[in-house]
């Protein structure tokens, strides 16, 4: 097959969002398939492979205005189109963002797949006004230009099943991750934890960690990634360690016991998630504490879920102290790590993109 990616937001080369784009595109060559890789961003990035096409606006990157990404991608849909009846695409992979005008006739050259990460509705109800009416009024228009769809959770699945006609096809996929086939020498010798957070992102409720550390004084947590610290005062055992990456980010999983995902998916109105995060942890060897449903995990020994509620953290101190307790000195075992694996996730989603050139001949 001949795939073009298209992903069109501001995505800077060391985003979760990024790495899993990334590994998902390497799968699909692994499997012998033809990828574009097409970016449409302000980030300034190089190429990292021939068949990777970076659109960038040198003098947008410069002009501090809300809309300027939305004009940037307006702007560069000649240059997709182009690219698309050129390379002879069999299929188009979009992962989905704020409608523009003329989106629709890029994704209707060719049969197309969009991804779908969240409960959209709710998401943009905490982005400005004129988003949110866009949204509203235009992104049925988006959804009716894909043949079928690729989505994280059966909550966002049954959610789109009641906005769209039934002959669309829907595949249940989980994020995945390029597991290491080894770890470095494990170090996680005292009780301690690791969050990795988003500024603006308040469902990942990494606020919490502050009453976590006040009844755990002795254990140490550490909060990777940009958060907003100004309302708050730091207890002594939380490290602040700003952005990590790779090497950087995997010596921090080598040293502590457990890792933590989002807390506060309430705050979206959602139940199901697969947070890239959390991927990450188990792909590295981390048990993690969960504040949400993932119907992939569910029961497993290594993942302790607290619930999806205000008061998660307090009312499980206990069981947050025995577990990171129970998993220091300790790593889970290669064959949980390898359920996040991309390579098993991918060639689900390569047999689904089959399929849907099949049925659109």
């Amino acid at each position: 097959m001949r795939i073009a990616y298209i992903v069109d937001w501001r995505l800077g080369r060391h985003s979760g969002v990024n790495n899993k784009v990334m590994n998902q595109v390497s799968e699909w060559r692994l499997l012998g398939h033809k990828v574009k890789l097409i970016f449409i961003t302000l980030s300034k990035q190089k190429k990292k492979h021939d068949d990777e096409i970076i659109i960038n606006n040198t003098f947008l990157q410069y002009v501090n205005y809300p809309f300027v990404m939305y004009l940037h991608k307006i702007l560069s849909i000649a240059k997709v189109k182009k690219t698309i009846k050129t390379n002879k695409i069999d299929i188009i992979y979009y992962r989905n963002s704020l409608w523009y005008p003329r989106l629709s006739t890029i994704l209707r050259m060719v049969p197309t797949v969009i991804e779908i990460n969240t409960l959209e509705k709710e998401e943009y109800k905490v982005s400005s006004i004129i988003k949110r009416v866009i949204f509203l009024l235009f992104n049925k228009i988006t959804l009716r230009s894909a043949k079928a769809f690729v989505v994280m959770t059966n909550e966002i699945g049954k959610d789109l099943k009641r906005n769209l006609p039934d002959n669309n096809d829907i595949l249940v996929l989980p994020n995945s991750f390029k597991v290491p086939l080894r770890l470095g020498k494990n170090k996680n010798e005292y009780p301690s934890i690791i969050f990795v957070g988003t500024m603006g992102l308040k469902w990942h409720g990494w606020e919490k960690l502050i009453i976590l550390a006040n009844y755990l004084p002795s254990l140490e947590i550490n909060i990777v990634g940009q958060v907003n610290t100004e309302k708050y005062l730091i207890p002594d055992n939380i490290i602040m360690h700003g952005t990590l990456h790779n090497e950087q980010l995997e010596k921090m999983y080598r040293r502590v016991s457990v890792g933590i995902s989002t807390l506060s998916l309430y705050k979206k109105n959602m139940i199901e998630a697969c947070p890239l995060k959390t991927s990450e942890y188990i792909a590295n060897g981390l048990p993690v504490i969960i504040g949400y449903k993932d119907k992939e995990l569910e029961g497993k020994n290594y993942i302790l879920d607290i619930g999806n509620y205000k008061n998660n953290i307090i009312d499980n101190i206990e069981r947050i102290q025995l577990f990171v307790n129970k998993w220091t000195g300790k790593k889970i075992d290669d064959k949980s790590r390898f359920v996040v694996d991309s390579q098993n996730i991918e060639l689900k989603r390569i047999n689904f993109f089959k399929k849907v050139i099949e049925n659109s001949q």
